[in-house]
């Protein structure tokens, strides 16, 4: 779920009966609320993307009047203007994510990570970041099934951890938004267990309740 123009939007959604148990299942569908209502979800207020298509939301996130809906195999651009008519802007094959943690909204924007690449999408361009930077089978063979991604705000820096789930390896890629230039740490966060990145109030980045990400420092550069 996300807020955005002044409503939640919900995607992926269930319907329950009275022992909280799922009777219905719409992985296609966004429920969203009335503006400045955001406990409230109509059933009839909906919009549904690629219906029966094989594949399901796997998370939400907003920029300005744009609402990004990630499925597992595609990305989704939809126009959320405060007129109401809200329309898919622009769809996107083959750039998709597999885990809720493999998306971070930084402050140029949307990045996401998958085994194609790194993109960012900042309200009118999409680009892949690691194009001419790393070799795309060198980024296949690193990326694992649920990659994470995080921003560190103070250094204008991306990170990457080939699993979210896994302690198979612990090295990271780095991008720097400033120098436009990739740099791989094999050292690692020298800690076991990961969660999706939480930014707190003082921008120190979050990782399983240990602030840590500003201690990274690149040991090599692409």
């Amino acid at each position: 779920a996300i807020v955005a123009m002044d409503q939640l939007w919900a995607g992926n959604i269930g319907e329950v009966d009275s022992n909280n148990g799922i009777t219905n299942r719409f992985s296609d569908r966004i429920i969203q609320s009335p503006r400045g209502r955001f406990d409230v979800l109509p059933r009839e207020s909906f919009l549904e993307v690629a219906v029966n298509d094989g594949d399901e939301i796997i998370k939400l996130e907003s920029l300005a009047d744009k609402l990004l809906v990630f499925k597992k195999k595609m990305t989704y651009i939809i126009n959320i203007g405060k007129d109401g008519s809200e329309y898919i802007e622009s769809e996107h094959k083959f750039i998709g994510v597999s885990h809720p943690a493999s998306v971070i909204k930084t402050e140029g924007g949307i990045a996401w990570v998958n085994s194609r690449g790194v993109f960012v999408y900042d309200g009118q361009n999409l680009v892949n970041i690691i194009d001419n930077k790393i070799n795309s089978d060198e980024w296949r063979q690193y990326i694992g099934r649920e990659p994470l991604i995080g921003f560190i705000p103070h250094k204008k820096q991306l990170f990457i951890i080939r699993e979210a789930s896994s302690n198979l390896d612990s090295s990271l890629y780095v991008y720097d938004f400033q120098t436009k230039s990739w740099s791989r740490n094999i050292g690692g966060m020298g800690i076991d267990s990961k969660s999706n990145i939480v930014n707190a109030q003082d921008t120190t980045e979050a990782y399983d309740g240990s602030a840590v990400y500003s201690t990274i420092k690149p040991s090599s550069s692409t």
